[in-house]
C-alpha cells in the first residue's frame, strides 16, 4: 500500500525568481521639482551669459542638451544657441540650426524671435 505524499508548506518553499526585471522606481514630486529648477536654472545662466559671452551661453547650451535631452526647455535652449551663434560669428551654423527648428517645429511661438534673431 503507497502513503500520501508529505505535504509541504508553501511558505517553508524558497522563493523563485521572477521573469521580469525590477521595473525602475518612479522619481517621487521633489527629484522631478528639483530636477525642473535645475534646468531652469541653467539656462537663466545661459540667457544671463549671452550678451557679455555667448561662447558661454553655447556651452551652457550644450551641457543643456547633454543633461537634459527632452527637458521641457529644449526649444528655449535652442534660440538660445542660435543667438549665441550669430552673435559669434558663426552665421552658417545658426542658419542651418535654425532651418532644423522650423522644419521639426513649424508652429513654434519662437519663430518670430528666431526672425529678429537671423535679422528677417
Amino acid at each position: 500500500m503507497r502513503s500520501a505524499p508529505e505535504s509541504v508548506a508553501i511558505e517553508s518553499l524558497p522563493p523563485v525568481p521572477s521573469a521580469r526585471p525590477p521595473r525602475p522606481q518612479a522619481s517621487t514630486p521633489v527629484d522631478e521639482a528639483a530636477r525642473e529648477r535645475a534646468e531652469t536654472q541653467l539656462l537663466d545662466r545661459a540667457q544671463q551669459s549671452l550678451g557679455a559671452d555667448p561662447a558661454t551661453t553655447l556651452r551652457l547650451c550644450e551641457e543643456h542638451a547633454r543633461g537634459y535631452p527632452g527637458g521641457a526647455l529644449g526649444l528655449e535652449r535652442e534660440v538660445l544657441a542660435i543667438d549665441a551663434l550669430v552673435r559669434l560669428g558663426r552665421r552658417e551654423e545658426a542658419e542651418r540650426r535654425a532651418a532644423r527648428f522650423r522644419e521639426r517645429h513649424p508652429g513654434s511661438g519662437y519663430l518670430p524671435r528666431l526672425a529678429v534673431i537671423l535679422g528677417r
